[in-house]
């Protein structure tokens, strides 16, 4: 009797996007590997979201909910002191630019 194949959830997980209006890195020593470690602020959102990434890609059981803070700038100054601003055209296929709320639908009569 053969067994079937079944699918397990980490053989494919989901694709995680971040979206963020700023985003800082900087390059980790001592993995082995291309390592870095962004801090990504969506000021829409009023959020801070932390993320490690190896090798271009984030790791396969990271949640992106666990890693997100409300934004405090005192703290963050600190943090992305010796960090480096990526532009928008440069920044990992799993950052997306955050787009600001439309107020349109709310209470609006036509």
């Amino acid at each position: 009797m053969k067994r079937r194949k079944t699918s397990r959830s980490s053989d494919t997980p989901p694709a995680v996007i971040i979206q963020a209006t700023r985003l800082y890195s900087k390059k980790l020593d001592g993995f082995g590997c291309d390592a870095v470690q962004y801090v990504a602020i969506n000021d829409h959102a009023s959020t801070v979201t932390h993320a490690n990434a190896y090798k271009g890609k984030l790791p396969a059981k990271y949640r992106a909910d666990v890693y997100t803070f409300p934004l405090n700038e005192a703290k963050l100054t600190n943090k992305t002191a010796d960090m480096v601003e990526v532009e928008v055209t440069d920044w990992p296929e799993f950052m997306q630019a955050a787009v600001k709320p439309s107020k349109r639908g709310r209470g609006v009569r036509s």
